[in-house]
Parts: C-alpha cells; structure tokens; sequence
C-alpha cells in the first residue's frame, strides 16, 4: 500500500510538505490553554522519526507554533508554524487544515461559503480585476493568520519574521502548505505574499511556492484566474529547491480524483436542473471500477427518498452557492482507489441513510488517508507520529478479537447481523468505519452501532461472494487496518 510511484511530478517536494501539512494537526484536540510547547514537542519528536522516503532530520521549527481558539470554544481553531531547513535559506509554512472535532472550526471557517468577501482583503494590495471574491471563511481564516493572535513571543507575527530572516541582499526560499482548510489558506496565502511582497520582502528576489492538498475552492473565478497568473509569473523568477519547473507554476495544488472536499463549494457539482450533481457519482461506475455507492440504482424505498432529497436539500444549497461562481485553482489530480466494500447490492438495503452513510465513511478516507498512502507516507496515519490529543478518536489501529456467527448462508435478503468484537472502535461514529473483505467479490454491509469494543454489522451476502472472506476493520479518519479475521458465505 505504501509502494509510491517515482514518476510522480515534484515527488520529493510534495512529500516534505504533506509531512509540515500533516503535522499541523498535532495537538489540535488538546483542551487545555497554552498547547504550543506540547505543539512543538510533539512535531520536533515527529521531524526525527519520519524517516524514509523523506529525510526530514536537518528541518527544525523556527517560529511559532501558534495555536488560536475563538474565545468561549472549547478546540483549537487555528494553527500555523514555520520550519527552516538546517541553516539553509529554504523555509516552510505549514498552516493546520479544520478541526475535526470544532464545531465552531466547521461552521465559521468552513462553512461561511454562502457570502464572499472582495480581494484582497483590508489593507492587502492586488493586481486582480475588481470583482474577484473570496469566500468569507477563508477571509477570516487569512486574517486570523496574519493577525496580532498569531504573535511568537520571540520574533512577532508572521510577517515581521519574515521580513527578519529576508534583509536585504539575502533572498530565502519559502514554500506554504497545508491540507484541507490548510490547503485553502495555504495558496491563499501564498498569493498574498506574492502580491504584498515588498511588505516582507525589500528585495523582491526571495521566491514563494505552494503544494496544498485536499483543498476546497478559496474564491470565486476572478480571484482563480488571478491566482493561476501569479502563481505563473512566479515561478519565471524561480521555485522552491527541488521544485518540478514541469509544473510552469509555482502552485501544485494536489488533489485526489475521489475526494468529494475539492468539488463542494461549486454549486453545479451539488445539484443542477433540481438533481444531484456529479459530486454524487464519485463512488459510482464509471468513476469508480467497483459499484459499490450508486445513487442512480436505488432500492425502491431509498430511490423514492432520494426522489425528494435532490430537490428539497441538495438543490437549495447548490442554488446558494451558485451565484458565488466558486472555482477551483489549477490542480493535479492523481487517480483515487476505492477502499472498503459496502452497498454493493443496492436492492437488499432499504433507506437513503445508508448509502449518504457509506458516501461519508468513503469520503474520509478519500479526504484525509489517500495522500499519505498515494505518497508512501502511510505514517503519517501513526498516532505516535501525528499526536493530536484527546480521547475521542481511536489511539491504535482497531483490533479484532472475535466475530459472531463466523459464517452465513446466501441469499438471505434481510442481511445476517454480525457482532464484530475487540477494540479501537470508535464509538457511535458509524460512518467512520468500513469493512474490507479480501474475497473475489466484497460483501456490501452497514454499521447500525458502534462502541469502543464492539461493532453491529448487517452483512448481506449473495452467491457471488461465496466462499471464506477474509475480514478487516478499517477507519476513515484516521486510516487504521485491523487484523484478519475469516468470514464464510455458503451455500443454501
């Protein structure tokens, strides 16, 4: 799994900064005020671990990290920090993607797409036509970074460090990432510091790249164009150390052909003509060569809900977003693989729920998991390597101790409930597990109940996929594989 192919474009680029963008999210479930040191600990300790294919020994944090949490929240919002290369002058911006477990992080700096802001924002200088917006999330997520909350106590705020370590006469070398809502804020701020150089920068000569993975669409098609054109310009005056000039940009904004995060924001991918938009065939033939998720072949109950919810939910929410003209930046897609199996006899499942169940399980692991595995950088999914906090999500790879009963006869079109002992479960987070079966032909199946040491399957077995299955738990987010375990599908 962790096998990555070598021919990938900027390949060693692209894995020391998913590596800055994965561990931003140390740290982010600790509740207690002042995280930074156990911030910073933690990503030093990770920095000398990391190990092959990527060397990351001689990088070291050299300014913040700095964590912001809304006053009154409970998690972290916010974070961002920067890390030199030995005593060279290359540099990185690694700014954290959402909080998972904030509410406050989904609704204000992720979901706030329904207005946009003009760019650039106060006080920031642009070339881009009027006109061009982006979205409010992402302006305030922008100013919160480079804002008087984001101050190292040594060397100030973002971009007086900056101005610190690029005097005149010295140019450095600066790359910005992050993933998710990092990706966002990564190339938005990239461009900015493109565009207000000489607010950090005298010289003019230090040049500025970005990778951003996982990344929703920061604005509207003005502020794409504009962003594509910069990104373009800059990198005729050079890139980041290793950069591949192929890309003819200094923006490789990275994303998986099965992650659903890229497409949300433009409103003709959740709905047009009052049915759902392509972001919805994602896990369906043809996108996908198993069909496994496919809201076009409904059992009758779920195709009379799914009747009512495109009209009703998705078109109202791609009707408001549409007037946005969200567009996405130039990116480059790399070919997703589908894990898991579930849902693949559609007839024998009855409500919509399960499949918008299913599509979110597939969309995590799309979302978080396929960039380490599509890098071979598969530890960064080690809790021990990424420390974020917390008890509520899983600490160790689920294991499974015991399954009940151990087999079942085909054809039964109720399905055969399983109870699916052991640990590392995550409790009531149904979507958040899927189950993959290394037979010739998966068994669909849905989660009805989860614990920490339990979990309640319903297995609809077919004759296709008779014979001993061979049965792992997987998580979505964070991506852990349990052990094997058989699992026999026989003859009536």
């Amino acid at each position: 799994m962790s096998t990555v192919d070598t021919t990938i474009t900027n390949l060693s680029v692209r894995q020391q900064m998913l590596c800055f963008a994965y561990l931003a999210y140390t740290g982010e479930r600790i509740t207690t005020p002042n995280p930074e040191a156990i911030i910073l600990s933690n990503i030093n300790a990770a920095l000398q671990s990391i190990g092959s294919p990527v060397d990351l020994s001689t990088w070291s944090v050299v300014w913040g990290p700095i964590a912001f949490t809304v006053p009154g929240a409970k998690y972290q919002d916010n974070m961002v920090y920067v890390l030199q290369n030995g005593s060279s002058a290359d540099y990185a911006i690694a700014v954290r993607g959402t909080n998972f477990v904030s509410q406050v992080d989904w609704f204000l700096e992720d979901f706030e797409v329904i207005d946009t802001m003009p760019w650039p924002v106060p006080g920031a200088v642009s070339k881009c036509q009027a006109g061009a917006a982006i979205s409010e999330s992402t302006s305030i997520d922008l100013q919160v970074l480079l804002g008087p909350n984001m101050t190292d106590p040594v060397h100030g705020q973002l971009l007086s460090f900056l101005a610190e370590r690029a005097p005149q006469g010295k140019p450095i070398n600066l790359c910005v990432t992050g993933h998710s809502l990092g990706g966002v804020l990564a190339s938005t701020l990239a461009l900015y510091l493109l565009e207000n150089q000489s607010a950090w920068d005298a010289s003019g000569a230090s040049t500025v790249s970005c990778v951003s993975f996982a990344a929703p669409t920061a604005g509207n098609a003005l502020f794409a164009a504009n962003a594509g054109a910069v990104f373009q310009q800059a990198a005729a005056a050079g890139s980041f150390p290793g950069w591949d000039t192929s890309l003819a940009s200094n923006l490789d904004n990275v994303a998986c052909s099965l992650d659903a995060a890229p497409l949300f924001s433009a409103g003709q991918n959740i709905a047009s003509g009052g049915l759902a938009g392509p972001l919805f065939a994602l896990y369906a033939t043809p996108n996908n060569s198993v069909d496994v998720i496919d809201f076009g072949n409904l059992s009758a109950t779920a195709a009379e809900e799914w009747k009512y919810f495109q009209p009703l939910v998705l078109q109202p929410l791609a009707s408001m977003l549409s007037p946005q003209g969200y567009t996405q930046l130039p990116s480059e897609t790399f070919a997703g693989s589908f894990i898991g199996s579930s849902l693949s006899f559609e007839s024998l499942v009855s409500g919509l729920a399960d499949y918008l169940e299913a599509f979110a399980a597939q969309a995590g692991y799309q979302h978080s998991s396929s960039y380490p595995v599509y890098l071979g950088l598969t530890q960064l999914m080690d809790p021990s390597i990424v420390v974020r906090g917390g008890s509520d999500a899983p600490a160790a790879p689920p294991q499974i101790s015991d399954i009940s009963p151990t087999s079942a006869y085909r054809g039964n079109p109720a399905g055969v409930t399983v109870q699916i002992l052991g640990s590392g479960f995550a409790s009531g987070l149904y979507s958040n597990h899927l189950v993959f079966s290394g037979g010739t032909t998966p068994i669909p199946y849905r989660i009805t109940a989860a614990t920490p040491n339990q979990l309640t399957a319903v297995f609809y077995v077919d004759q296709a996929s008779a014979g001993v299955q061979s049965l792992q738990v997987v998580t979505s987010s964070p991506f852990y594989t349990s052990n094997a375990v058989d699992f026999e599908v026989r003859f009536l």
